[in-house]
């Protein structure tokens, strides 16, 4: 079994959102306690659902020609 150790940086997440005309922007503009989190670019994204997190791999292992699937 191998996984990645690195997080989905918000600026490779939005790369696949400004492909889907249906992701949900809600990701752009998460706080914790009134503060920012997940703001800049190499930040991880934050606040996806497990639906987005799917849809995501599968777009991912489209461009890559890669399998990408979220860990069960």
């Amino acid at each position: 079994v191998m996984f990645c150790i690195h997080e989905t940086r918000r600026q490779d997440y939005a790369a696949y959102a400004n492909e889907g005309p249906n992701v949900d922007g809600s990701w752009k503009n998460q706080q914790r306690d009134g503060i920012p989190c997940g703001h800049e670019d190499n930040h991880p994204v934050v606040s996806v659902s497990w639906e987005e997190a799917q849809a995501f791999c599968a777009w991912l292992s489209k461009k890559d020609g890669k399998t990408y699937r979220l860990p069960t």
